[in-house]
């Protein structure tokens, strides 16, 4: 599959398109498929690497929390199926959820078939207040699987999000300190090689309405909102991030700039997961 050949025609026949991708993922045997659950009949699968490594860094890549944020979805697959050929592949464990919100992406909408948003829900400590928003049939399922999704997220974990409406990038980061570090710069990086970020102040909600969240060049910095990522930042996950691309810009550089986060991600774990044992084994 590649990145370049992405375009308009991409968003037809979009469940036939995912399963004859992700066919072609399976014929390397670099990945074990598995099926969490089911939302109107649709699967939410898993990805998991079938040579784990327990010296290495593992990661997780989650994309189509939202339906209507495609370009996440085929980086995932793309990545997952040249995953066996990347040098990558022997310093590092990753696995994916490369579509959580199957019935919302059948039918190009950002919530499932009830209606309801899969990124949302994730109650914990710090947000209290956001107990009673009601957790999606997809929340259930990753809630149910949870000890086997952390395993695999050990050492990170990236949500490869989109904007519809926007023509700039802005990204979620969770780092377990005072100030942007690493993880942020890191992705921010990526980010401004493709595209502008959005302007400093309030980000626009869904259908226009205010979101809360403020971002600086570009970036949100621990923002606790009960989304997924939020949530595994709060089970341990030491670098938790949500991505948001452009949607109205061309598909194939979305695609392309979604393959390079993914990548820029696994390397700063493998780097970070070094630099530890080096200071372990000098103790």
């Amino acid at each position: 599959m590649n990145w370049y050949k992405f375009g308009k025609n991409i968003q037809r026949q979009r469940w036939s398109r995912f399963t004859r991708e992700l066919n072609s993922v399976l014929s390397n045997n670099d990945l074990i498929l598995k099926t969490l659950g089911h939302i109107d009949n649709l699967p939410l699968y898993f990805l998991e690497t079938a040579n784990y490594h327990t010296e290495n860094p593992s990661i997780l890549i989650a994309a189509g929390f939202h339906g209507n944020e495609p370009a996440g979805v085929w980086a995932s697959l793309w990545f997952a199926e040249n995953y066996h050929r990347m040098k990558l592949r022997q310093h590092i464990n990753i696995s994916f959820l490369p579509l959580v919100n199957p019935t919302g992406f059948s039918n190009n909408k950002r919530e499932n078939s009830f209606g309801n948003d899969p990124n949302r829900g994730f109650c914990h400590s710090e947000c209290p207040e956001l107990s009673k928003e009601e957790l999606s049939e997809e929340g259930n399922i990753l809630l149910k699987n949870s000890d086997r999704i952390l395993k695999c997220a050990k050492n990170g974990f990236l949500s490869l999000h989109e904007d519809p409406d926007e023509t700039k990038f802005y990204v979620y980061t969770f780092e377990k300190t005072q100030k942007p570090d690493r993880l942020s710069k890191g992705l921010l990086d990526v980010e401004n090689k493709f595209f502008k970020p959005y302007p400093d102040g309030e980000i626009e909600g869904v259908n226009g309405e205010p979101s809360g969240d403020i971002t600086h060049d570009g970036l949100v910095f621990n923002e606790h909102d009960g989304s997924y990522e939020d949530y595994m930042f709060h089970r341990g996950v030491p670098m938790t991030a949500c991505t948001e691309t452009p949607g109205k810009l061309d598909m194939s550089l979305r695609v392309k700039a979604n393959v390079e986060l993914i990548r820029a991600f696994a390397y700063l774990a493998i780097d970070v997961n070094n630099k530890s044992n080096k200071k372990y084994q000098r103790k």
